[in-house]
């Protein structure tokens, strides 16, 4: 069976390498995630599986989803405050993200960044409604939709009992999970292994965006990878009669900003795992951008 590991290069955290070994034990889905479960024009809502009544049920309009805005970030763990001065919704995410949205106005603000929405916000029943897209992004959520059904999962990680490890050089900070997840610093490499054995690598590049994208993709397509898919940030490539468990071995290339420079990260897992362990990867990085 092919191992996976993970394996971040960070230059911004160097001498991490004060992590406990972990505890082998079952890891529970909820353990990390918390899921909240809508349907369009439906009040029953559920929580991890937990049942919860919202008094207004998400809705479509010009074809965008809207969900209340309110009962998904207050579900996430945020702080949710209304300023009816200036009908502002002001949101403090359980990372620190600080989110501002308007009724009626198609620009959002999360830390002080503007963010186009498809729709305005709107007041309905006397609830925000924004775009199901927006809450992704706001929230650095994972956002699924069954459209058969007319289902909305919006994904988050649980970061409640992480726990926070500072770099003694630039003393920046990033919050990890304290079980379960494995950790060694070699060099100026850290070096993580998820439950699930995903493979990642993590690194800061000042080069510009499509110039870390073209070399890598040109690296994989040298080396046998065939392109799956692509966008302007990332890319997805297979590689043939390479499985896990019957599942295809998927590379996942990404670049994000981060403050002067940017977050190169790569991933190498299979399809099984694959949306579990990004959900936590992705949270680490945001962490660590929020605090660097």
């Amino acid at each position: 069976m092919l191992k996976k590991k993970l394996f971040v290069t960070m230059f911004l955290i160097l001498a991490i390498g004060l992590l406990a070994a972990p505890v082998s034990a079952t890891v529970d889905y909820y353990d990390f995630y918390k899921v909240v479960k809508l349907t369009v024009g439906e009040n029953l809502s559920y929580i991890n599986d937990s049942p919860y009544y919202s008094d207004q049920a998400p809705f479509i309009d010009s074809g965008r989803t809207l969900v209340p805005l309110r009962f998904v970030a207050e579900a996430l763990d945020a702080y949710v405050d209304w300023m009816p001065s200036t009908r502002t919704v002001l949101i403090e995410t359980d990372s620190g993200t600080i989110i501002k949205v308007a009724i009626g106005n198609k620009t959002a603000y999360i830390d002080n960044n503007p963010v186009i929405l498809d729709v305005p916000a709107v007041i309905k029943g006397g609830r925000t409604f924004v775009p199901l897209r927006f809450v992704g992004e706001a929230m650095g959520a994972g956002v699924e939709w069954e459209p058969a059904s007319r289902t909305i999962r919006v994904i988050n990680v649980d970061i409640s009992d992480w726990e926070e490890y500072i770099e003694p050089i630039t003393g920046s900070s990033v919050l990890f999970p304290g079980v379960d997840w494995e950790s060694v610093c070699e060099g100026s490499s850290l070096i993580i292994e998820s439950p699930e054995e995903t493979e990642f690598e993590l690194t800061y590049d000042n080069r510009d965006m499509a110039t870390i994208m073209k070399l890598k993709k040109d690296l994989l397509t040298s080396e046998g990878w065939n392109l799956e898919s692509e966008t302007n940030t990332s890319f997805r490539m297979t590689k043939e009669n390479i499985y896990i468990n019957s599942n295809r071995y998927i590379y996942i290339f990404s670049v994000q900003k981060a403050g002067a420079g940017n977050i190169v990260y790569s991933v190498e897992t299979n399809l099984e795992a694959l949306d579990q362990d990004l959900a936590v990867v992705n949270k680490i990085i945001s962490t660590l951008v929020i605090k660097s």
